[in-house]
């Protein structure tokens, strides 16, 4: 093919699914165009880069805004230069991390570390801890974590340190662990957060604190959490997968799963607070606590499996009560949210109510209960 030009993405990177729809994220087609000279890329989801190792006419290829594989930062933007000397690239630097990385001398023990460490490919970093503190603001996009089981100093209780960047895994929650390892005795959470935070990836586990097992969202906190499972973390008061003390701070939590941890799933302190879901959430087994109000987008499917929700719900999105389980609103709270599919059993008590909301009822679902002044129209 002898296309020598070629643009695809110009809008700002976001991190709603809304955004996210419609991108680019398969690039295999590209191998062959042996003439490209100018390749436009930027703000779309492409990851893997193998497709341009082999092509060498590029004076222009621009990455920025794309959540690249390590791989490809390590060992295809390298050959990409390679290939074509001069080329003007451009692409966001990030910091690598890894627990058993090629030069690591104590893989899977963050205290035994490869002397040469630096966040390259060769040498990445084998704690979260160290990766975050090597960013530079304003240089560093964010740092990367490779798949592996995250435990120990450096791996828990994590902050981003006042600077503004990504955290996100290489590949998926499935294959990323951060395992706090709290106890009553020795307590820790996954994440303890203040200030602005971008988390994307991760499943988070084994966490115990006051008030918070998984995450810590504390005064001030302001940010998104992304395609992470939060899933068996306890604490001692509430807020068992997240507990959210942000005052006039507003958080997103896109794509998550939160489910079986104690005593609660999401916690939030902080009356009269809008807080934002936004592509797939599941909730299962846990409860929605604080009181304040969760907004949604036309895109986001909110499904809620056996829980008790006490906050309201607004917005275009879609409720789902899945066959054979449960949800009970209450405590005065209204459901406003654009469609709401029921499979299974929801109740309404204390004098919640649904107002506006289309309402699907399966045939053998249990239907819509209203109990001491709950009401729906």
């Amino acid at each position: 093919m002898n296309l020598r030009e070629l643009y695809l993405g110009n809008d700002s990177y976001w991190w709603s699914s809304r955004r996210q729809r419609n991108k680019v994220s398969d690039i295999s087609a590209l191998a062959g165009m042996v003439n490209l000279n100018r390749l436009q890329l930027g703000t779309n989801l492409v990851r893997d880069l193998s497709p341009l190792k082999d092509l060498r006419g590029l004076g222009y290829l621009d990455l920025g805004g794309c959540p690249l594989k390590a791989e490809s930062l390590g060992v295809y933007i390298p050959r990409i230069v390679s290939n074509n000397p001069g080329v003007q690239l451009e692409y966001d630097r990030m910091i690598l991390v890894d627990d058993d990385g090629p030069n690591d001398p104590g893989p899977d023990d963050p205290l035994v570390s490869d002397p040469q460490e630096d966040g390259s490919w060769e040498h990445p970093y084998d704690s979260i801890r160290e990766g975050i503190d090597a960013v530079v603001q304003g240089y560093h996009v964010g740092v990367i974590v490779m798949d592996g089981v995250y435990r120990g100093p450096g791996n828990r209780d994590i902050g981003f340190g006042g600077k503004n960047f990504v955290l996100r895994s290489d590949n998926s929650p499935n294959s990323c662990v951060i395992d706090a390892q709290g106890s009553e005795a020795e307590p820790h959470r996954g994440f303890r957060l203040s200030g602005v935070f971008a988390i994307d990836g991760f499943t988070i586990t084994g966490g115990y604190g006051e008030y918070a097992g998984g995450v810590y969202c504390g005064g001030g906190a302001a940010g998104t959490i992304s395609n992470c499972i939060i899933v068996g973390n306890r604490p001692e008061k509430t807020g068992g997968g997240i507990f959210d003390i942000t005052g006039d701070a507003s958080s997103g939590f896109s794509d998550i799963v939160v489910m079986y941890n104690e005593p609660d799933g999401i916690s939030v302190d902080a009356r009269g607070h809008v807080e934002y879901f936004s592509g797939r959430i599941r909730v299962a087994g846990n409860d929605i606590v604080g009181g304040v109000l969760f907004d949604t987008d036309s895109y986001t499917d909110l499904e809620l499996v056996d829980c008790n929700v006490v906050a309201s719900l607004s917005g275009g999105g879609r409720l789902i009560v899945p066959g054979g389980s449960r949800l009970v609103i209450g405590g005065a709270h209204e459901i406003n949210i654009g469609h709401i599919e029921c499979g299974g059993k929801l109740e309404l008590r204390d004098d919640a109510w649904i107002r506006g909301s289309s309402i699907e009822i399966a045939r053998d679902s249990f239907g819509i209960h209203l109990y001491d002044g709950g009401q729906y129209n």
